[in-house]
């Protein structure tokens, strides 16, 4: 039985039309095997698309219900509510350290970014995205500052208003902030000699 691998980012019902078109084209009209994410589908001329779809889809629910219930699923379901937990009181270290932090220290409030950015982007903690961003309004910094012709990568301080700026309104926007505060933070302390 010839199989159709479809191209990586092809949504499933695309595929099945694309298989069913492939069916309908051939002179035999032998049914041809989808293989998707794993699963195979078994396509013919007189199975209806959604009808494939539902079934694809509950053979995802098969296998990951499977999955969950095996002893390597368990496993990482309890590595996951453990990093969660070890996340989570990360966050709440850098929250209550944000009472103490030196503002006015540009070195420091990058480092504290940095510091709960994995908390921010993971799912099920909760950095309180809003207090964060109005602890830094408060104190005159501004998000999303500093970009395009604004940005002057050869100015210390406006590098680094550029960095925070970026995290505020990733906060705002998004609810985490974008895990390349590393590699900007990185880049400045490198320019700027100022050691981690």
């Amino acid at each position: 039985m010839q199989v159709y691998d479809p191209l990586c980012g092809t949504h499933i019902e695309r595929a099945i039309n694309k298989v069913i078109d492939m069916v309908n084209r051939s002179k035999s009209k032998k049914a041809i095997m989808l293989s998707f994410n794993g699963t195979k589908i078994k396509v013919s001329h007189k199975k209806h698309p959604k009808a494939l779809a539902k079934f694809y889809d509950n053979e995802c629910k098969r296998h990951s219900a499977e999955y969950r219930n095996s002893p390597e699923g368990k496993q990482a379901d309890h590595e996951a509510e453990e990093r969660k937990l070890r996340l989570q009181n990360e966050a709440d270290k850098a929250l209550s350290e944000l009472n103490s932090l030196d503002f006015s220290n540009l070195k420091a409030v990058i480092g504290w970014f940095e510091q709960i950015q994995d908390a921010s982007d993971h799912v099920g903690v909760d950095v309180k995205p809003t207090h964060i961003v109005n602890e830094f309004l408060q104190r005159g910094f501004k998000p999303g500052v500093n970009c395009g012709k604004d940005f002057n990568g050869d100015d210390e301080e406006n590098f680094a208003r550029y960095i925070i700026g970026q995290a505020l309104d990733n906060l705002i926007h998004v609810g985490a902030i974008h895990h390349m505060i590393g590699k900007f933070a990185e880049d400045w302390r490198t320019k700027f000699g100022c050691a981690a």
